[in-house]
């Protein structure tokens, strides 16, 4: 077998050296290699991917951070040990659960650290720490960093601001604050990572401390998960599953929504299986959700009609007035079995 690979990364030498004396008496067979900073350290993991890397944060020439990002982008799946100032148990805690990778905190345990490097090495490889988002933003907390986090996927663009370490402001296209903040943190896997530091006025928009934030995403990924598992061939995709649709931009949705003038209940619904996937506010009867999944025949009823007519327009809208309420049923671009109803006052302007 190879012998492991464990690069030491920092630009003190004296700490270099210690770590590697450190674990060469304790790991004897472990291959040693050091750097100087991240940009050395760059070049060799280019070279042949070590199973380890125990890197600082605070260096010259390229950073912790940035080689953290740079070795992403090369899609290193090793593990990764910080090594910062700012840790404490919490946050170490905080780390371990978002799956993310370990950090030890100045000044360093030398015991300490080899049984780190050690599990690292020879733990399990499905518990692999590799770097992810969460980890990241958690590292830029803990650094107290005043940055932007853009974060890129896909077609999609979201930014996550920092201030001294404090999140305080996210943006994913109209989506911002809390909304926005969880939906990018419940991206996974294939995401690519810029970090742009500085002061920055940023606006406040975000009151719950990034713990909190991560764990709230975290949950609404299991529910989508859940809810709509992944099926390789779309032909096979279960009838209902909606994967493009997460819970945050549904909650998101139905929030714009009741912001609408006149407007007391929202939900949206699907064709499929008749019901409501979200759902916020009421309506005079009080059972909106029981409205609104009550309404699907009619929605059914007027496109097949248009279909045996050979009208070949999408339906628009279907108002439905009494003498209290108007209730609007909006069928969505993003997916023909997808619609809103909408109930509003009376007075409401229905133009609006």
């Amino acid at each position: 077998m190879t012998p492991p690979r464990v690069l030491i990364v920092d630009d003190e030498e004296l700490f270099r050296h210690c770590v590697a004396d450190a674990l060469g008496m304790e790991c004897p067979d472990y291959l040693l290699e050091q750097a100087s900073d991240g940009r050395e350290a760059l070049a060799r993991v280019r070279a042949a991917d070590p199973d380890v890397i125990v890197t600082d944060v605070q260096m010259p020439t390229m950073n912790g951070l940035e080689l953290l990002l740079e070795i992403k982008d090369l899609g290193f799946r090793g593990r990764v040990l910080v090594v910062t100032a700012f840790g404490t148990g919490q946050m170490a805690e905080d780390v371990d659960l978002y799956g993310a990778f370990g950090f030890l905190h100045k000044p360093v345990d030398l015991e300490q650290l080899v049984q780190a490097v050690r599990g690292a090495v020879e733990g399990p490889r499905s518990t692999v720490r590799g770097l992810s988002l969460a980890g990241f933003a958690q590292l830029v907390a803990m650094e107290k960093k005043t940055a932007s986090l853009r974060v890129f996927r896909a077609d999609e663009t979201g930014e996550l601001r920092f201030d001294r370490g404090r999140l305080v402001d996210a943006r994913l296209g109209h989506l911002h604050g809390e909304g926005a903040a969880l939906e990018i943190l419940s991206w996974d896997g294939d995401e690519r990572l810029e970090l742009d530091v500085g002061f920055r006025p940023w606006q406040v928009t975000l009151e719950q401390p990034l713990s909190h934030l991560l764990m709230e995403a975290m949950r609404l990924k299991d529910e989508t998960t859940a809810a709509h598992p992944r099926v390789e061939d779309e032909q096979q995709r279960p009838k209902g599953r909606l994967p493009h649709l997460s819970p945050v931009r549904i909650r998101e949705a139905l929030y714009s929504a009741m912001g609408l003038e006149g407007a007391v209940g929202v939900a949206l619904v699907s064709t499929r299986d008749e019901r409501c996937l979200g759902r916020s506010g009421t309506t005079g009867s009080g059972c909106l959700e029981a409205e609104a999944a009550g309404s699907v025949p009619l929605v059914q009823l007027k496109q097949t009609l248009f279909a045996r007519l050979g009208i070949q327009l999408p339906l628009e809208e279907v108002l439905i007035t009494h003498t209290q309420e108007i209730h609007l049923i909006r069928p969505l671009a993003v997916g023909p079995d997808l619609y809103f109803f909408l109930v509003l006052r009376r007075e409401a302007n229905q133009g609006l």
